[in-house]
Order: structure tokens, then sequence, then C-alpha cells
């Protein structure tokens, strides 16, 4: 990650700041220093750098706590959440009396591409005692201007692009020593806590923790498996023998009973079977009788006769509907063969009738023709087109006329507005010299009296004596006169100056104006002039088209004698059009009364072949009709017992009453015939059922007998249910002794898991997570002190940092008295502040890994070395940026800082609430 530039507005101390990291001089530096007094706001800086990426501030986070305490400023805020802060809200970093804050970060992502984090806070309503609004962060991706502003996506893509937390973060781009001075005098447990927020390796309390839990709930599982087998109980051998005997008794009185009781339920049932039979029997004889008496019955014979007439009469049927069909076919024909014989009279004598009117109208055509062919119409309009032309020439020469005469007026009148305004040229031009003169004259007078009262001669008078000679006109003095006096003379020269100025003014400007109205007026004529030729050269022209085109007409050139013209023609012109009216109106008539010919002469057609078809419709209906009453006769003669009345009743006798007569016979046949048959079936059942009879006591019914039978299958079930009961206590006993000794291999299996988290838990585990937590700080410390050390031997090659395993007591081996290891509490403050920047160096190398920010920011320390030391840590610090092309920000108030690196940021108070930020070069470059 790169950055680029930061924008703060607002934010504690600093009302407007921008720093570019990528332009001179910070972008051309390894090494810059920040600089200012103490509380000027130079750790706002990377506050605003934090808060644009996650919205969160060191100077806050360090604080875990929920206290809480009353904002002051907010007026009018009813809800007392609303007006409560905690201690570590970011809202506090608005400056007082301020609406709104915001810190915006431009940055190069891991992905190469270069984004904008913003983090923005605002009160309501604008005002400074408004009630504070939701934080706003917004992400921006410049090269496509998409955006991200909700908190989970926000966050993931700044995670991504970023590649770090924020913890992660402030590790790799923040060093505080203060918390590794803090480390190297805490005792261990105190020790653990601080590397392990520094480190970031929390995870290995918590994997204490759950080493603990893991061997307490192991432990539990243990007990509570021993619990369970203790709670298990078994039968013994001898009472499972008792048992299943007491099974086999009962199975065998089970098949007796069962025996029993089948026997009597069979005899039970020969008896409710007989019975039943027997009804059977009795009942199908009188469904058998029922039938054959409904057969023999008057009216089952006349149905039965009337389907039988209905299926013999089927042609005769048709002969009678033809027959009377043809006769009524007949007599209509007859009916309406007249009318048609009068239609076809009346549309010949219409079709000559419209012969004659055809004539008439191609007589009145021809005359209309004529007429029309005798005005030449082409000619006529030829003409009046000429003269139209004619008369809008003729017409114009008059308006162009009057055109020639305005401009000629208008010349005339500028002339003489240029004869006067010549004339006062003249008059103006001599009060000018006048007033030029007699300002020149006033200016030379007043600049030589004014000398008279300048410093010079003021000087010269003051050595003047009465008596003496003037050393500038030689006479004597008589009188020495004061300044005052010299002053009054001088002012009514100046008056008359004044006066003689404005005179020459307003001369010189009356002057330029009478000059500029006679330029004016000079072009005014120039140009009305070239107007008034164009329009005498457009009038001879337009006299010339005129001429021509009233030739063309055949008519003088005078407006009148055209709109006679035009008159003439157009009177000739509207006979041509009545004419052609009334060609077209007789075309029209002769059109329609031929359409009226034409379809007379088709209906007379119609008319004939329909009178054809009619009369040869009516021969067919007569032959029908015989031809049918001759079939007719042959069927009654076949059939006597079918008069003609009953053969009309059967033609309107439905054909659904007639299906469902004939079904009405065969399900009376069909049923008669299955009675039968179902008859003799029962009789031979119950014939055959006799021949099987039981052996029967006298006592013997079958009621008796179903008593018999349930009581023997009550005794069975009893039997049975008890065999069940003792069978289930067998399967119960099974399944115990099955769960007992899986419960001893549970027991087992959770014995072994006891004893190996036990075991883990006696050297890692504890409530706490100290014990691992210790263990794995304490390899991490042994390879932090190995980087560490490669840092230290560039600041000072006397000391060597080491640790001694599973310890995090941090040893120092001096090389002056090699062979002995000593507490780090030894060391001097510059000694001491070495030892923890070479620490914060190897935790920001440990954390930056493949994802580190390009800027390291150092916090305060510097002031405790000496020159010798403070240069080995300035080389060291410029070479991280050729090491691994980091730039290196130090924050400090320290005075020799400020003469060692020439490129800083400076943080200096305006006033007691605000400070400016100036990015400055002291070899001579200023941002």
């Amino acid at each position: 990650m790169k950055l680029k530039r930061i924008t703060i507005h607002n934010i504690a101390s600093i009302a407007d700041a921008e720093i570019d990291f990528v332009a001179s001089p910070l972008a051309d530096t390894p090494l810059f220093l920040i600089a200012g007094p103490t509380g000027a706001g130079k750790s706002i800086i990377l506050d605003s750098v934090c808060l644009a990426l996650y919205a969160r501030a060191p100077r806050l986070t360090r604080f875990k706590t929920d206290e809480k305490y009353e904002d002051s400023t907010l007026v009018g805020v009813e809800k007392e959440d609303d007006r409560n802060v905690g201690v570590d809200a970011n809202r506090q970093l608005m400056r007082r009396s301020t609406v709104e804050c915001f810190a915006k970060l431009l940055f190069e992502g891991n992905d190469g591409n270069d984004y904008e984090a913003q983090w923005h806070l605002h009160r309501s309503r604008n005002k400074a005692t408004g009630k504070f609004q939701k934080e706003e962060r917004t992400l921006t991706l410049l090269k496509t201007g998409e955006t991200w502003t909700k908190k989970a996506d926000f966050e993931a893509k700044v995670q991504e692009v970023v590649g770090m937390k924020y913890e992660q973060f402030c590790r790799t781009s923040l060093l505080a020593q203060g918390e590794f001075t803090r480390f190297l005098q805490s005792k261990s447990d105190e020790k653990a806590e601080i590397l392990e927020r520094l480190t970031g390796i929390d995870i290995y309390s918590a994997v204490g923790r759950k080493i603990a839990e893991h061997a307490k709930a192991a432990s539990d599982a243990y007990d509570r498996c021993c619990q369970a087998v203790a709670g298990i109980s078994l039968l013994s051998d001898e009472e499972k023998a008792d048992v299943a005997e007491a099974i086999g008794v009962r199975k065998k009185r089970i098949e007796e009973v069962k025996a029993e009781a089948d026997a009597a339920d069979a005899k039970r049932k020969w008896i409710a079977d007989n019975a039943t039979f027997e009804a059977q029997c009795v009942e199908a004889r009188r469904r058998a009788d029922n039938l054959k008496t409904a057969m023999e019955s008057d009216e089952f014979k006349q149905r039965r006769q009337l389907v039988a007439d209905y299926d013999r009469s089927a042609s005769a049927r048709v002969y009678l509907s033809q027959r009377d069909k043809a006769r009524a076919d007949a007599a209509a024909l007859k009916k309406e063969l007249p009318g048609l014989e009068r239609s076809l009279e009346d549309a010949d004598g219409k079709g000559k009738a419209l012969e004659g009117d055809i004539c008439l109208i191609n007589k009145a055509l021809d005359a209309a023709t004529k007429r029309l062919v005798a005005i030449d119409k082409p000619a006529l309009d030829c003409r009046l087109k000429k003269l139209n032309d004619a008369r809008v020439l003729v017409s114009g020469l008059d308006g162009q006329r009057k055109l020639i005469d305005t401009h000629a007026e208008t010349i005339a009148e500028s002339r003489k507005k240029l004869k006067a305004a010549q004339e006062r040229i003249s008059v103006e031009k001599a009060e000018y010299d006048s007033a030029d003169t007699d300002f020149r004259d006033c200016s030379a007078l007043y600049a030589q009296m004014e000398m008279s009262v300048g410093n010079a001669a003021k000087e010269l008078r003051s050595k003047l004596v009465v008596g003496a000679e003037c050393p500038v006109c030689g006479q004597r003095v008589g009188q020495l006169l004061a300044d005052e006096h010299f002053q009054s003379v001088l002012e009514p020269v100046r008056v008359r100056k004044v006066n003689a100025e404005e005179r020459l003014r307003k001369a010189a400007t009356t002057l330029a104006v009478t000059q500029k109205e006679v330029a004016q007026q000079s072009g005014e004529i120039d140009r009305m002039t070239k107007k008034l030729e164009k329009a005498r050269a457009d009038y001879a022209s337009m006299v010339e088209k005129a001429s021509t085109a009233c030739r063309d007409a055949e008519t003088a050139v005078d407006i009148d004698a055209v709109n006679n013209a035009l008159a003439v023609v157009a009177g000739k012109l509207r006979e041509a059009a009545q004419a052609q009216a009334e060609c077209d109106t007789q075309r029209r008539r002769f059109d329609d009364t031929n359409k009226l010919l034409a379809a007379t002469k088709d209906a007379i057609a119609k008319i004939t072949a329909r009178l054809s078809e009619r009369r040869a419709a009516l021969a067919n209906a007569d032959k029908t009709a015989a031809e049918s009453e001759a079939a007719l006769a042959e069927f009654f003669a076949a059939n006597p017992q079918i008069g003609e009345a009953a053969l009309v009743s059967l033609s309107q006798t439905s054909r659904a009453r007639i299906d469902s007569e004939r079904d009405y016979c065969q399900r009376i046949m069909a049923d008669a015939d299955k009675s039968a048959g179902a008859l003799a079936s029962v009789e031979k059942m119950l014939e055959n059922h006799r021949a099987n009879r039981p052996a029967l006591a006298e006592a013997d019914t079958a009621d008796s007998l179903q008593t018999v039978v349930a009581e023997k299958r009550a005794e069975a079930d009893a039997l049975l249910q008890s065999n069940a009961l003792d069978a289930q206590r067998l399967a119960d006993d099974k399944k115990q002794a099955e769960a007992h000794a899986a419960a001893l291999v549970a027991a087992e299996k959770a014995r072994a898991e006891k004893d190996k988290w036990d075991t883990l838990c006696k050297y890692l585990g504890d409530r706490e997570g100290k014990q691992f937590r210790k263990v794995a700080q304490s390899f991490i410390l042994s390879h932090l002190l190995n980087i560490a050390n490669g840092y230290l031997c560039r600041f000072s090659d006397r000391y060597t940092l080491t640790c001694q395993p599973g310890s995090l007591v941090i040893l120092v081996e001096d090389t002056h008295n090699p062979g002995v290891s000593q507490s780090a509490n030894i060391l001097s403050g510059g000694e001491s502040f070495m030892v923890s920047l070479s620490l914060a160096l190897a935790l920001s190398r440990l954390n930056a890994a493949d994802n580190g920010v390009d800027t390291l920011f150092i916090d305060e320390g510097f002031g405790t070395l000496s020159d010798e030391c403070l240069t080995n840590v300035m080389d060291t610090l410029e070479a991280l940026h050729q090491m691994g092309g980091r730039r290196v920000g130090i924050i400090s108030h320290v005075d020799e800082l400020s003469h060692r690196i020439p490129v800083q940021v400076r943080v200096e108070r305006v006033d007691a609430t605000r400070s400016e930020v100036e990015v400055v070069d002291t070899c001579g470059y200023a941002d």
C-alpha cells in the first residue's frame, strides 16, 4: 500500500491541512520529520489516516472502557443517550464550534489501483450546538468511480486493497516505543499481555483456555460415562431361565385354546351360513315369480308391440314424410310463380326506360363538350399567369419610386446637420485654443509661484536677514514675511489654474462630441447615397422587366390596363369552368344510369333463372308425391293392422320414447332370465351346504357358540399378552446388556481422552490461557529478538539481545563484558531507546509481511540519544528505504532532529485552539 495524500478538515486542533506524499519534497526523501511543539497536533496526522481507512483513531482505541460523560456543546437535545459521549468516541475529535469534520486519504492499493477513502461527521441543522449525526464512510475506486458506503462492504474492501486490519495497520505503520519501554520494565504477566497486544498473537491465549476447557469437558464426560455404567441393571441367569420356561408353558396352552375356539367358530359359521342360504332361496324365488307376472301383463305386451310396429314401419314413415313434404313444396311453388312472372315484366319495362334516358344524356354531354372545346383554356391559363406576373412588376414600380424619394430626403437632412456641425466646430475650436492657452499660462504661473512656498524656498527664506542682500534677486531685504503669507498669495493662482483646467476639459469634450457628429453625418450621407444609387439602378431594372412582361401579356405598362385584361381572362375562364362542370355532371349521370341499366339486366337474368328453377322444382315435387303415395299403398296392403292414422301416430312418436320402451322390455326379459339362474344357483349352494353339516348338540345355537368362541379367544389373548410382557422383559435385558457393554467401552474411551487432555493441560492449559501464551511468546520473542539484533548492531555494536527458553525476560549481553547476560533494566535512557526502537522495527518487519505500508511512522524517544548514536539511528532509518522501499517519518519535538532532517511536516500553533500544517525543505523548498 502506498500513501499519496491526506486531507484534514476540523479534526482536533487542525482546521484545514493537506499533505501530499507523492509531491516534492516528501516524494524525494526517504526520511522526513513531523515536528512541532507538544500538543500542537502532530499525532493528528496519523489519527486522520486511520480514521479515513478504519474510522478509528489510535489515541482513542488505546482506552478500552465503557465510561461516558455529558457533552456540554449539545443544546436542546432531549435524549440522554444522545448527550452522553463515550471516552473513546470519534466525535470528540471534531474541533469546537464547528459543524463538520472529515479525513480524506488518497492511496494506491495492493492491486495497483488508486482509491480515495473518506471519513465524515457533521452536526444537525449545520449548527455548532446541533446533534451529532451518524458517521459516514466512503471508499471510491478513482479509475471507474465505483463506491462502497455500507459498513460491511467498506470494511471488506479496505481490508482487501490494504491487506491489513486496523490492529495490523497500526503495528506496521506506527512504532510505539512507549509500549516496548513498558515491556522491558514489566513483570512476566504484564509482558505477556503487552507482547500479545503488540504482536497480535492472542490466539495462543485462546488456545490455552480452550485446552483447559477441553480437559474439564473430558473429565466431566468420563464422570458421566461412569455414572451411566453404574445406572444399568441386568437380570440374573436364574431369572432369565424362569421367564423362558413360563413362556413355553403358555405357548402350549395357547395352541389348545385356539383349536377349541376354531371348532366352535366353525359350527357357529355353519349355522349362520345355513340361515343365509335359506333366506337367499326365498328371496330369489320371490323375485323370479314377480318378473314372470310382469312379462305376462297386458301393459308389457302393448309396449313390446309398439316397439315392433315402430321397427316394421321405418320405410313407410320415410315415404309418408316425403309425400307430405312434396305436397307442401308444390303448393308453395304454385303460389310463388305468379309473383316471379310479374317481377320479370316490371324489370323488363324499367330496362327499356333506362335505355331512353341514356340517349338523352349522351346528347346533353355532346353539347357541353362542344362548348368546352370552343374555349382554349390552356391559352387562357398561360395569359393569366403572364398578366399576374406583369401586375406584380408594375405594382413594385410605385414602391421603388417612393423608396428613392425617401433616400433623397434622408440625404438632404443629413447634409443640413453636417453643415451645422461644421459651423459649430469652428467656434468650438477657437474656444478650445483659448482655453488651452489660458491653462498653459496658469499652470506655468502656478508652478513658478509654488516654488516660492516649497521646502527649498522656506530653507532659503529662513536664512534671510532684514537689511541683507537677497541671494536670488540681489535686492535688500526690507521685511521678512511669514510662510502663511506666501501660501495665501498662491491660493488665488491655484483656483484660477483649476478653473482654466475645467474650462479646457469642457471645451475638449464639446469639440470631440461635435467632431464625432460630423464623422457620423458624413458616414450617413455616404451610406444613404449608396442606397439611393442602388435603388435607382433597381428601379431601372424593374422598369425593363415590367415592360417585357407587359409585352408578353399583350397589355400596356399600366396597372389599370393590366387589371382590365385580367378581368377579361377571368370571365372566359369562368365560362370554361361552367362548361367543364356541365360535362362532369352529364358524365356522372351517364355512369349512374348505365350502372342502373346493367343492374336491371342482371335482375332480369336472375328472375328468369329463378322462374325456370321453380317450374322444374314443381314438376319434381309432383313426381315425388306420386311415387311416395304408391309405396305407402303397398305398405298398407302388406300390414293391414297398421292404417294411415296409426302410421301418422308412429311418425309423431319420438325416437327417445321408442328407445326407452325397447330398453324396458329388454331389461324385464333379461332380469327374468337372471333371476331364474340365481334361484337355481342358490338352491344348489344350500344343498351342498347341508351335505357338510357338522356334529351339533341340541343346545348349540349361533349365539351360544359365539359366546364360547369369545371366551376361548379372550383366554388366548391373555396368555399372549403375558408371553409378550415376558419376551419384552428378556429383550429389554438384552438391550441393557448391550448398553452396559457399550457404556464400558465409552467409559474406557473417555478415560483415555481424559488422560490425554490432562497431560496436555498440565503443560499448556489453564483457565486464563497464560501457560500456552507464555510458551508460544517465548519462541516468538526469540525470533523477534533475532530480527531486532540486526537493527541494534547498526545503532551500536556493544549490545546483543537474548532471552532464556520458556521465559519472557529480555537479557542484554555486553561485548565489553563477554559471557555475562544482564537485565535490560541496567541500560541508560539512550540505550533503552535504541533497544526499544530495534524491537519496534523488528515488530514492524514481522507484521508487515507482503502487505506493508510504504511509510513507517516512529513516535518519541530520540531526545535521549547521544550524537553518535543519533547519527547511527538516522543512517539506519534512511537505509530502511533501500532495504525494503519504505519511507520513515519521525514524530518528535526534539530540536536536534530538525537540524538533521531537512524535509519536515511542521505543525505550528496559530492560537489556543488551532494549528497550521506546512511541508518544508529547510534546504530551500517549501510547500
